[in-house]
């Protein structure tokens, strides 16, 4: 099943980290406080909370790679605690967000140890999308992929 997966990601252009039992590398803003708290609460296993913070960033977010982190947020947080069926909407609003993100929003930067979106000076070759795409792929992949196979291959 992994195998698929990656084949299905590498035939859409998309990059694997095929780290065995990493978790997602988390993404930072710059610019949204609250999508920041969603990330950070992600990050330190507060699912509950990371859902309402990522719920909230993504509708009150007005730049397009901040509200593309808050749906990442909430669907990774959504499928950690095992809700595949309500994880399925913001899954495919971030898979459609990754891909129509304009190339000028799409880079990151490390800024003290953090990948962070809208950091002045743009990214260093380092693209959110793809994070977002192999986040979804890598850590809740098989579930995610295979139910949104269409959506990924109407995108990319």
């Amino acid at each position: 099943m992994k195998l698929q997966t990656i084949l299905l990601l590498t035939m859409l252009g998309a990059t694997f980290d095929a780290r065995a039992g990493d978790g997602p590398d988390y993404v930072w803003s710059a610019r949204a406080p609250l999508v920041n708290r969603a990330t950070e609460a992600l990050a330190t296993g507060h699912m509950a909370r990371a859902v309402r913070l990522a719920a909230a960033a993504q509708t009150s977010a007005i730049h397009a790679a901040d509200k593309l982190i808050a749906a990442h947020d909430l669907c990774l947080a959504l499928m950690s605690q095992g809700k595949t069926a309500t994880a399925a909407a913001p899954c495919r609003t971030a898979i459609h967000a990754a891909a129509t993100l304009s190339p000028a929003d799409d880079g990151l930067a490390h800024d003290r140890g953090a990948l962070v979106s809208g950091t002045a000076g743009g990214g260093e070759s380092l693209s959110l999308s793809v994070i977002v795409r192999d986040n979804i792929a890598r850590a809740y992949g098989a579930r995610v992929v295979d139910d949104m196979r269409e959506d990924i291959a109407s995108v990319w």
